[in-house]
């Protein structure tokens, strides 16, 4: 989704880079041509979009989720 929301190569790159991606798999990664699920396994978008960023964004893990409801 987040991939989704920064559209152009440009915007990409920049927001990569801001997250603590090396500038070279910023660069490779946010000008790249794959769809959205393919780049999704890529270990800048790893690094970009971790579980960090996740919380902070206000989403629940599926391990919180399930811990939640087995106990």
């Amino acid at each position: 989704m987040t991939w989704k929301k920064w559209k152009t190569t440009k915007n990409r790159y920049k927001q990569l880079k801001n997250r603590g991606v090396r500038e070279f798999w910023a660069i490779r990664a946010g000008g790249t041509s794959k769809g959205v699920w393919r780049i999704s396994a890529s270990p800048p978008l790893h690094k970009a979009l971790n579980n960090d960023y996740l919380d902070k964004a206000g989403l629940v893990s599926f391990l919180k989720q399930y811990e939640l409801r087995r106990t």
